[in-house]
């Protein structure tokens, strides 16, 4: 898939181009006109009077443009969607297309291109919503979900996401909606007692949401479930899983036909153009095999001739996510958006981390029973044990997996691989820092903690800003709250949450600062029921638990206060 959008330069219009490296495709492009390749960013720009050259040079390799050009080829014209809702909705705007009054929605949009995502899934049995990340597609698809519902419609379906992110999909089903979502967790055994609960008559339940490993094994039991209760959607968020269709996910996901099928995804062709081949089998709009469409728009060449060297009938594929695809920019929407967004992944824990987490909150609940100063510093030792916990079990030199880890895996995945970002990761802890270096080796990172020179930060900062290789961040939170600047990126991550807000902001404010050019997504991970959401409700509550809890002068008059806030912080009441 290559790439394009119309800039201006100096009061001259030129083409901006980029794709994921491809030889041929990189061939191809030097042969056009005046062309030129910038080779910090990658991106190519070629003089608006040669648009047509580049299109007919390029013709083979699906060009989606990101821009009100003549030539389209990023999904549907938004434009010819209805931006006024009828029967249960209403909705104003002022005149830059932001919401002032609305009604019908339980969290009402913000902006008017959320309300054409809304009415778009509404309307459609099929749709591939490909806004890029952070623009709301979670509210947009749950709303419509229950729109769905409310207009007899459809009444029941599953969510399929990655396992990071099940109990955000829960949360913001039931924040944004009056819906009922249900999360399948857990061993096998339980699993199966669930389906069997479920496939109950009298159970109550809107949505079902599973992971896509969780579905791929448990296929059979869906189908079960449709049998009996009647499934009437399927939704796939981050659905470039399913895009090669060899897979196990990408072949089991047409097991279950229901009439209505979504597709989320910020990257719908991470590769080539016949990953476009399982998303629109699965909305039925391709009647050849596999090996038939490899053969009508691939081009092999090559070894034994059995390498892929072009595309061809590419207006076909075009025409699909014309009809099909609803796509909008950051950079198109920014002005309705806030400057700071924020998201919590919440995850469960391991089996490993929720035996050791038990075993120091026991300690602590028997803390609490008293309520003295001296009960103070050892019960504050056991809460930064219990983060550590929450972190990883090697944190307190124990064995065992963390969830944490499992789910930034994902998360970096995401906006590394797939969206080619930078990405920022803060921790709390310093051997957290040399657990990310270890893992993420291959990211290209840099890092900056309490034993980095002065000489070393300025160098550090400066690779992550300037070298396009260095695609990953990882600050010990403490050390870098001042003196950096990080807005090569504009996704941060706290692996662990900051006891006081002001440290908080001023961390991920590294990137939110004069410079940035994106809006700043701030990412929370956190283990359900644990001191991670407690600390993170008592903070963004801009209350610093370490005025009360670590000043080193507190007195016995305090020590009941500090008592109270380590009971909310641990969830328990001694």
């Amino acid at each position: 898939m290559i790439n394009a959008d119309i800039i201006k330069v100096d009061n001259k219009e030129y083409i901006k181009v980029w794709f994921k490296s491809h030889p041929i495709a990189n061939e191809k492009m030097k042969t056009v006109t005046n062309a030129k390749r910038n080779p910090l960013s990658g991106y190519w720009s070629i003089p608006i009077e040669n648009k047509n050259e580049f299109v007919k040079k390029l013709k083979d390799h699906l060009i989606v443009w990101h821009t009100n050009a003549e030539i389209r080829g990023g999904g549907m014209d938004e434009k010819y969607i209805d931006s006024k809702p009828r029967r249960m909705y209403t909705v104003e705007y002022d005149e830059d297309g932001v919401v002032v009054s609305s009604s019908g929605w339980k969290v009402p949009p913000i902006a008017e291109y959320q309300v054409k995502g809304f009415l778009a899934l509404w309307k459609e049995d099929f749709l591939i919503l490909a806004d890029e990340q952070g623009l709301g597609k979670t509210w947009m698809m749950a709303t419509a979900l229950e729109a769905k519902k409310r207009d007899g419609l459809a009444n029941k379906g599953v969510v399929i996401a990655k396992a990071s992110l099940l109990y955000n999909w829960k949360d913001e089903i039931e924040r944004f909606t009056n819906l009922k979502a249900v999360v399948v967790e857990g061993s096998s055994q339980a699993r199966n007692h669930f389906y069997a609960y479920l496939m109950q008559k009298n159970v109550d339940f809107d949505v079902i949401i599973v992971s896509y490993e969780t579905f791929r094994n448990d296929r059979g039991n869906f189908q079960l479930i449709h049998h009996h209760r009647t499934l009437d959607y399927m939704v796939l968020d981050e659905a470039q899983k399913i895009s090669n269709p060899t897979s196990k996910i990408g072949t089991v996901i047409h097991y279950l036909d229901v009439p209505y099928k979504y597709l989320l995804t910020g990257t719908p062709l991470p590769n080539t153009p016949l990953q476009a081949y399982n998303y629109f089998k699965l909305g039925g709009f391709i009647e050849m095999n596999w090996w038939q469409f490899q053969k009508h728009h691939a081009i092999f060449g090559g070894y034994n001739n059995k390498e892929i060297i072009g595309y061809q009938n590419m207006r076909e594929i075009q025409r699909l996510f014309e009809d099909h695809m609803l796509r909008r920019l950051k950079k198109d929407k920014l002005k309705e958006l806030p400057d700071v967004m924020f998201r919590d992944i919440r995850v469960d824990m391991t089996k490993e981390q929720k035996k050791l987490y038990n075993g120091v909150l026991k300690g602590i609940l028997e803390d609490l029973k008293e309520s003295s100063i001296q009960t103070v510093p050892a019960t504050l030792a056991k809460l930064m044990r219990l983060q550590q916990i929450t972190d990883s079990p090697a944190l307190i030199d124990a064995t065992g997996d963390s969830a944490k880890l499992i789910a930034l895996d994902e998360l970096l995945e995401s906006l590394i691989e797939e969206n080619n970002s930078k990405v920022i990761v803060f921790s709390r802890f310093r051997t957290m820092i040399e657990i990310f270096m270890k893992r993420y080796a291959k990211y290209g990172y840099v890092t900056i903690h309490g034993g980095v020179s002065a000489e070393d930060r300025h160098k550090n900062v400066k690779a992550f800003q300037e070298d396009p290789n260095v695609k990953l961040f990882l600050g010990c939170a403490p050390a870098c709250r001042e003196g950096i600047t990080l807005t090569a990126s504009s996704d941060v991550i706290f692996f662990d949450m900051e006891w006081n807000w002001a440290n908080y902001s001023q961390a991920y404010s590294r990137a939110h600062r004069i410079g940035q050019k994106n809006y700043v997504m701030v990412y929370n991970l956190m283990c359900k029921d644990t001191i991670d959401e407690h600390v993170r409700a008592v903070v963004h509550t801009k209350k610093n638990i370490s005025e009360t809890i670590l000043d080193v002068k507190i007195d016995n008059s305090n020590a009941l206060i500090a008592k109270k806030l380590i009971e909310s912080m641990v969830g328990k009441t001694a």
